[in-house]
């Protein structure tokens, strides 16, 4: 199905979500047509951000009043990958502040953190949700796996479509044939299905005919995945966690019917390709000017007396030999391109790609010049702050379900509304900036100092009052000079 097939239906298609699991039974279409729109637009997605969009794609032009392509690749500006790029530095350039309420507990999660590289899972979903307007991610008890989203839909309640009632997960199984010369070919076979819901997952293996895109499920059967087998009638796989599932889903730029998201590309793809064509179509009319036209008079020519047709006339296969005067003297024609205008229209452009990215020259290019403060070039690349300040709100609550599943799992007792995950979003001010501020405004009165712990430290309150235990402990157990300011230890018994 091709990306202007899917664009054109998939308005006809949004909106028919699964509610149920009807459609997981023998001699059922698999997955159903809303499904397969959208995976059409994620592959156009994906393509967007490797480049593969632009491979063999030539220039349009108005020739006799029609549209005819011309041999003349475009030059791709894959401003699609610098807009990811750019995102996943801002959201995840300062580390993640995950806290629990509890300061004790936050050293044992944040080391389980970093044992099973969950910060980076989500940092791949979340490129992924960039790319595609969806990402999901798998936890489990050693750690989080994201996938792209064609591989999984949402089962909504019928009654109320911003609520899911599980996720259906699915992996084509191929049968590997020998041919000769040692090649082999892959044809699918089965499919195995796996519905996560929450307090358990369940899954199954079916018989299966079709591509890799759609087909139609055979009967159940035994199968032998990995390392265990999974029974024809499937098997259940109870987490004990009845508040969560194990599967989590990523959206940004949410539609209307809060089920899926939009691609971060959909607002500025047109924009883009436009700039694109405006960019190569100078270059075309250089390189097609670019070779001076020689032009000779008569007199530079001979007539071939066999044939009759005319000749220049060479020395030692270089030199024109010129009989005639001054009038008739050879010389090139070269040509005076104008593209004065057409690259006023690409600026135009930019500036308008540039507004509705909402990321801003600075920040997408790197340009600033002399040496500016943090404060100074956080307010330069504010917009793009912005963005990437709205977008964490989109799929904040599901990341933190994902580290509330990886918790559980490991049997840390917390719970889902006492975990925080901050994403430090932007240029964090260095530490001597922020002691400064902190001082200020607790010597104002502005603000008590637990909540400037809170506030600038990212302390719980238990995170504050443990500190300040600490810090009155630390005091008590020494002696103060109040003429120097400096605390020396009390040795005396």
């Amino acid at each position: 199905m091709s990306y202007l097939f899917a664009d054109y239906n998939r308005p006809m298609t949004r909106g028919n979500y699964a509610t149920d699991f009807s459609n997981l039974n023998e001699g059922c279409a698999f997955p159903d047509n809303e499904t397969l729109a959208r995976n059409a637009i994620y592959k156009f997605n994906m393509n967007l951000f490797t480049g593969e969009y632009a491979c063999n794609k030539n220039l349009v032009a108005i020739i006799n009043d029609e549209y005819t392509e011309i041999n003349y690749k475009v030059l791709p500006l894959n401003y699609f990958k610098l807009i990811v790029n750019k995102l996943d530095s801002l959201l995840f350039g300062n580390d993640l502040t995950i806290k629990t309420g509890d300061v004790a507990r936050d050293a044992v999660v944040n080391r389980l953190v970093e044992r099973t590289g969950w910060v980076k899972s989500i940092r791949e979903a979340v490129k992924l949700c960039e790319i595609y307007g969806d990402s999901c991610i798998k936890t489990g008890r050693f750690g989080a796996s994201a996938f792209a989203p064609k591989y999984a839909y949402k089962v909504v309640d019928a009654s109320d479509k911003k609520k899911t009632i599980g996720y259906v997960l699915h992996e084509i199984l191929y049968e590997t044939t020998e041919l000769a010369q040692g090649k082999k070919d892959y044809n699918p076979k089965y499919i195995r299905i796996l519905i996560s819901c929450k307090g358990f997952d369940y899954e199954r293996v079916y018989e299966y005919r079709g591509t890799n895109v759609s087909g139609v499920l055979g009967k159940p059967v035994r199968y032998k995945y990995k390392d265990r087998w999974i029974p024809r009638k499937g098997r259940y796989y109870w987490t004990g966690i009845n508040d969560c599932e194990t599967v989590q889903w990523l959206s940004v730029n949410i539609d209307g019917d809060g089920v899926y998201g939009t691609s971060s590309f959909s607002q500025v793809k047109d924009l883009i390709f436009a700039i694109e064509n405006r960019l190569s179509t100078e270059n075309w009319v250089i390189d097609a000017h670019g070779k001076p036209l020689l032009i000779a008079g008569m007199s530079s020519f001979k007539t071939d007396e066999l044939t009759g047709q005319y000749y220049l006339s060479v020395v030692n296969g270089k030199y024109l030999v010129d009989k005639g005067g001054a009038e008739n003297k050879p010389q090139y024609l070269t040509w005076d391109g104008k593209l004065d205008a057409s690259k006023q229209v690409r600026d135009d452009l930019m500036s308008t790609f540039y507004e509705l990215s909402e990321m801003g020259r600075t920040f997408l290019s790197g340009e600033y010049t002399g040496n500016i403060s943090e404060e100074s070039l956080n307010n330069i690349i504010k917009s793009a702050i912005d963005r990437g300040n709205r977008e964490v709100n989109d799929f904040w609550y599901d990341i933190r379900k994902s580290l509330y599943m990886l918790c559980r799992l490991n049997n840390i007792e917390v719970a889902l509304e006492d975990i925080n995950v901050t994403f430090n979003v932007g240029r964090v001010d260095d530490t001597k900036v922020i002691a400064e501020t902190c001082d200020m405004l607790a010597a104002m009165g502005l603000f008590s100092k637990q909540t400037l712990l809170n506030k600038f430290w990212g302390y719980s309150e238990e995170d504050a009052k443990a500190e300040f235990e600490r810090i009155k402990s630390e005091t008590e157990g020494g002696i103060t000079d109040d003429t120097t300011g400096s605390t020396e230890t009390d040795i005396r018994v």
